[in-house]
């Protein structure tokens, strides 16, 4: 591990990872690092774990971000002596207004029913956003299918500016870099010793599209509709021979 971005989701985390990938960093794919080690990281985050479990989880991997790894950044740096940080600063209230319209559109989308009642793979991954919820916001869900739904505002305004404070004013100067991503390649690239490529900087995510794009083409997503199809096909044909075999015996 070389780089933990350390901001919060809806800071401009994609945009961010897809630069680093530009520079030839290998960047964790969210969905496949979790769900994969799932119970190594249940383990963690209920305080039963150790710094080894980051580095088994984050093994051959060179960019970790969103939760949950940016909220035990102190944990990273120690279990990686030349982490460096990266931190997207945004305003309260427009960071607060992305969060909410990116989940209420995952509740009410990708994650939903049926995917939840009859895949397992989308069932974990509802369970390790409930297990985030209860580790970081100490709130517990209502309803198996809705996600950060139940944390009132002020409460994420409180994690939010807890976890940017801590930032500010514990990670040590030399290894966190603050930035804008309107500014560009410029701060990204002189933080790394990096030359600033000739593509233009991406800005990823406009208008929660990564939702989209995740549920057409992730890997992971196709597995949970997979699933969900071959599920549904399965209880179709156990109804469909039932009502023959009724048919045969009501005929005897």
């Amino acid at each position: 591990m070389k780089i933990l971005i350390a901001s919060f989701c809806k800071t401009g985390t994609k945009s961010v990872e897809k630069a680093l990938e530009i520079l030839g960093y290998k960047v964790a794919d969210y969905w496949t690092t979790n769900i994969t080690n799932f119970e190594r990281w249940k383990k963690y985050m209920r305080g039963e774990g150790t710094l080894n479990d980051l580095k088994i989880i984050y093994h051959g991997i060179d960019v970790a971000s969103d939760m949950p790894a940016n909220m035990y950044w102190r944990d990273f740096m120690e279990a990686f002596s030349d982490l460096k940080l990266i931190m997207m600063l945004r305003d309260e209230d427009d960071w607060l207004k992305s969060w909410k319209r990116h989940w209420n559109k995952r509740n009410t989308g990708d994650l939903g029913m049926p995917l939840a009642l009859f895949s397992p793979t989308a069932r974990k991954c509802i369970q390790f956003y409930h297990l985030e919820e209860r580790t970081f916001f100490h709130t517990l869900p209502s309803s198996y299918t809705q996600i950060y739904q139940e944390v009132a505002d002020d409460k994420l305004r409180e994690v939010y500016r807890k976890h940017n404070r801590g930032l500010l004013e514990d990670a040590p100067r030399d290894r966190l870099l603050v930035m804008d991503i309107k500014e560009g390649w410029f701060p990204l690239c002189d933080f790394l010793n990096h030359p600033i490529p000739h593509e233009v900087f991406p800005h990823c995510n406009r208008s929660a599209g990564l939702l989209h794009e995740q549920r057409v083409r992730h890997p992971l997503f196709r597995k949970m509709y997979m699933e969900m199809n071959v599920t549904l096909l399965s209880i179709a044909i156990i109804i469909f021979v039932t009502v023959i075999l009724c048919i045969a015996w009501t005929g005897m």
